[in-house]
């Protein structure tokens, strides 16, 4: 049988080897407490935090698992710990599937394929539609964007070569935001604009973005500040009030100098809505926080803090304002431009530590 041609016809999962997720690298969890699951936060922050940021954080929205083979078919099975539920904007391939990468001869990620959650618990996922080329290479599987996951394992059929990916062990950027960065709107897991960033970048990325409460919460930096970061990344305007941003901007400062020193922190303005073109009145709220935020980030840089940034621009999404699923939430397109925006930033305060 040549290396191309799939597993037997007869018994598709016959010769099959599962390989258990927490044996891969898992990129993009700060904390595990708990090996069968995938939760972006710690369990000892339960109770301690918002319910609302607390239910969001179960769903392992950026978390992927790393392997190397040259397998020609890659199978997949992961348990779902409940029903998944998305809005109507989202997808059930987004919030409850997987999403899977390969690394290209020229070292970018590139998309291989998916698996929808509708065949679980039936182990009879197969990441690619058709036979792989057989090169050992690379992969990387993103989990559900919103629904708690537990028991990811993969599977390649035993004549092939399985390795685990390395970790990486460098200090991750960690994002920090709303649903916007969660990424409620996309298609498939790995359109979130943060995993679209991580994989230009190749560099580790935590995503802390939760649905409808990003609110730079004293009581979440107080668990983000746990984690050695390399740069924090903070898009939580959407979710915020003036008064909020007055009251805890100052405060989450102060939490990551406390905490880290001059670790970099570059805050992201908010975002036009995708029907601004002909409701411009609707640009004045955003203009608002946007410029709440700049006048705290430019008062403290002037008085000596040499490490905030800012990011501003008058829209993420695109000039066409075809960017949005619903006016106010990206879609693929939105995603892929908000990391264009995004991206130069985050490569001038890595330095040479970013990916080509």
């Amino acid at each position: 049988m040549s290396q191309i041609e799939t597993e037997s016809s007869e018994d598709p999962f016959s010769g099959l080897i599962w390989h258990d997720g927490n044996n891969l690298a898992v990129d993009g969890l700060g904390w595990r407490e708990d090996a069968d699951t995938y939760a972006r936060l710690p369990g000892h922050a339960a109770g301690k935090i918002h319910e609302g940021v607390w239910d969001k954080s179960r769903g392992p929205a950026g978390v992927s698992v790393r392997f190397r083979t040259d397998a020609t078919d890659i199978h997949i099975r992961w348990r779902l710990v409940g029903e998944p539920t998305p809005g109507p904007h989202e997808t059930v391939l987004a919030t409850s599937g997987v999403d899977c990468y390969g690394r290209a001869e020229d070292g970018r990620w590139l998309w291989v394929g998916k698996q929808d959650p509708w065949r679980l618990p039936e182990p009879d996922g197969k990441l690619n539609q058709t036979p792989l080329d057989g090169a050992f290479r690379e992969y990387r599987v993103y989990l559900p964007l919103a629904t708690e996951t537990a028991g990811v394992e993969v599977g390649v059929h035993e004549r092939f070569r399985f390795e685990p990916g390395k970790p990486d062990a460098r200090p991750p950027i960690v994002l920090y935001g709303t649903s916007i960065c969660h990424g409620v709107g996309v298609s498939r897991p790995g359109l979130a604009w943060p995993s679209v960033l991580q994989r230009r970048l190749d560099y580790p990325l935590i995503n802390l973005g939760f649905g409808g409460n990003g609110r730079m919460e004293p009581e979440v930096m107080e668990f983000i500040n746990e984690l050695d970061y390399r740069l924090l990344v903070v898009d939580c305007l959407p979710n915020m009030t003036l008064e909020l941003i007055q009251q805890n901007a100052p405060k989450l400062i102060e939490s990551v100098r406390g905490a880290h020193g001059d670790v970099p922190i570059l805050f992201v303005s908010d975002r036009a809505f995708g029907d601004a073109a002909f409701q411009p009145e609707r640009l004045k709220t955003q203009r608002a926080k946007s410029g709440c935020q700049r006048r705290l980030v430019h008062r403290l840089a002037y008085a000596g803090d040499d490490n905030l940034q800012l990011i501003e621009q008058a829209n993420y999404f695109g000039d066409d304002y075809d960017g949005t699923v619903d006016g106010s939430h990206p879609n693929d397109l939105g995603a892929c431009r908000m990391a264009d925006s995004v991206e130069p930033h985050v490569r001038r305060l890595l330095g040479d530590s970013a990916g080509a």
